[in-house]
């Protein structure tokens, strides 16, 4: 199952976490001015219908019905609904148009569906849509959609996906081989190291012939043109209802060997001193942050879990 957040809000206005345009939040809002404009009860129900349709035709596309209450909250109102209640396809629009107003909460769930409600007119799906599919499908009805695990699951049902992936810096000097990745859905943009993607099914107990095999496809190069090859990182970080396992493997690159180019970006030496500067993905700034700092005067395998507030490295011992 794929789970996304479904909103009516303009992703440009998204910067560091927070929402910076000036918009209407809730039902409660009809009469008041947001940026100048005022929030009619005509364009609150067009937004409001929006977002019903959406979930129609979401729910129709993946033969969910019935949808089944949980959690009803109904927070004072007299309503028909019930806990445990069973909601055909013509009773649903009555029911999403009472929660998006605040006269009840509850989650919609069937077999490999379901729909929650957040605050500020937040919704979370999960359903078998690619990201392509749903964002589509949002944005037929002017909404926008991104992968995201929902917050209001039981904690019992939450179980992510797991992603290990693998990655090699090559070190020549004081500097390392980087690889500015274009294309890529998971790290597009951004530096990484020479050459890594995700393990086969048959590599997931070595991620050393991972690292490899995807070192020669991508470069060119093989074993024969390293020295000191040894993994030194592995972390975790949940994004995105996925478990992203990294396994970060160092080498020099032998003299006289020269990687014949990468068919996933453009390769380039780059000094140490200067990666700081570097766009790149949030665990592996933190990866080459601590190399930089600590771990390229050592030999340890550290471990770390990738949180908002950072990466804490412990070096992992035998014991």
């Amino acid at each position: 199952m794929h789970q996304y957040r479904v909103t009516k809000y303009d992703p440009q206005y998204r910067q560091y976490g927070g929402y910076t345009k000036d918009e209407w939040t809730d039902f409660s809002d009809v009469g008041r001015t947001f940026g100048g404009v005022l929030l009619t009860q005509q364009e609150y129900e067009r937004v409001e219908q929006q977002h019903i349709d959406f979930l129609m035709a979401l729910a129709v596309r993946e033969g969910a019905f019935p949808l089944t209450i949980d959690s009803l909250e109904t927070h004072g109102s007299v309503l028909a609904w019930l806990d445990g209640q069973q909601i055909t396809q013509h009773e649903l629009p009555r029911l999403l148009r009472d929660v998006l107003r605040g006269e009840c909460w509850c989650r919609l769930t069937s077999d490999c569906f379901f729909i929650h409600f957040g605050y500020e007119y937040y919704m979370y799906v999960g359903c078998s849509h690619t990201p392509e599919g749903l964002t589509a499908l949002a944005a037929s009805f002017d909404l926008s959609a991104e992968p995201m695990i929902s917050p209001y699951h039981d904690e019992t049902t939450v179980t992510p996906d797991l992603r290990p992936m693998t990655a090699i810096y090559l070190t020549r000097g004081d500097q390392l081989l980087l690889l500015y990745r274009k294309g890529s859905r998971v790290v597009g943009n951004s530096y990484t190291g020479a050459a890594g993607g995700h393990m086969e099914p048959e590599e997931f107990n070595s991620a050393r012939a991972c690292v490899l095999r995807e070192l020669e496809e991508e470069t060119g190069l093989t074993e024969s043109a390293l020295e000191g090859l040894s993994m030194r990182y592995v972390t975790m970080r949940l994004k995105n209802g996925e478990i992203r396992e990294n396994y970060y493997f160092f080498a020099a690159l032998r003299a006289g060997c020269e990687p014949k180019g990468s068919n996933e970006g453009d390769l380039t030496w780059c000094p140490l001193a200067e990666l700081e500067s570097l766009p790149m993905p949030v665990t592996a700034a933190h990866v080459l942050r601590h190399y930089v700092d600590k771990g390229r005067f050592d030999q340890l395998l550290y471990g770390g879990v990738t949180t908002p507030a950072g990466t804490v490295f412990t070096p992992m011992t035998e014991f």
